[in-house]
């Protein structure tokens, strides 16, 4: 990633796993950064990782700071999501996310600004709204630092969603709290889906998410965008 530098922390080839639901927050596995210095420059790389049935809470990384890369992970069974909460200009790349059907199973969930998720593989994820194999949150007017940044300048592209319940879902806000912005000036391009439910979830109208390519079988896309159709057996995983 451009901007990362030799001397900046490393995660790499760990296996994290089992841990039980906590009950509340602070069940994570990975914390890279806190809410009061997420706009620092952090340049961590957390690589080639196995996350195993990590049901903690609804995060299982929780990014807290910029330009981080989290690349080659894989996580099996795991009841949370990697979520960029806080800090802007991070890179999700060549992950792999299996939810064999389990409950409450999620993807990644973006927040912030600049961020790039791409090449990643979601399959059979059983989670909805925050914990959709990818989210798109909503934001908060003037938001404080631990609160929620509008979603900008997010780059989608290139994934394979394979059967998940809830394959993208654009403008989730957390019930309790008031979040009136949608994502700006982000593109969904050349992803490929497949799913028997509607693949787009709009919490919103949208209008801030370009849809340029893609291509999508199964079920509707429930959003304005050229796609091509793709039959099941196209949506596979290839480890890399």
């Amino acid at each position: 990633m451009a901007g990362w530098r030799r001397g900046s922390h490393v995660i790499e080839a760990n296996s994290f796993g089992k841990r039980l639901k906590l009950g509340k927050n602070g069940g994570e596995i990975l914390r890279v950064g806190d809410s009061d210095s997420s706009m620092q420059n952090a340049r961590c790389r957390v690589m080639g990782n196995l996350f195993e049935e990590c049901n903690g809470e609804v995060e299982v990384i929780s990014n807290k700071s910029c330009e981080n890369v989290y690349e080659g992970n894989v996580f099996r069974n795991c009841q949370g999501t990697l979520t960029l909460r806080h800090g802007n200009r991070c890179r999700v790349a060549g992950n792999a996310f299996f939810g064999n059907g389990r409950p409450h199973t999620g993807g990644i969930r973006i927040i912030g600004e600049g961020h790039r998720v791409i090449g990643n593989y979601l399959e059979k994820l059983e989670g909805a709204e925050a914990r959709a194999a990818i989210c798109l949150m909503n934001g908060i007017e003037k938001s404080p630092a631990n609160g929620y940044f509008q979603v900008k300048d997010a780059l989608v592209t290139g994934n394979y969603i394979n059967q998940c319940r809830e394959s993208i879902n654009i403008g989730c806000a957390d019930k309790d709290v008031k979040a009136p912005l949608g994502p700006l000036s982000s593109v969904m391009a050349d992803n490929v889906i497949y799913a028997t439910n509607r693949i787009v979830t709009l919490q919103g109208t949208g209008a801030g998410v370009r849809w340029s390519s893609g291509k999508v079988g199964g079920a509707e896309l429930g959003y304005v965008g050229p796609v091509e159709p793709v039959q099941a057996q196209e949506v596979s995983y290839e480890p890399g």
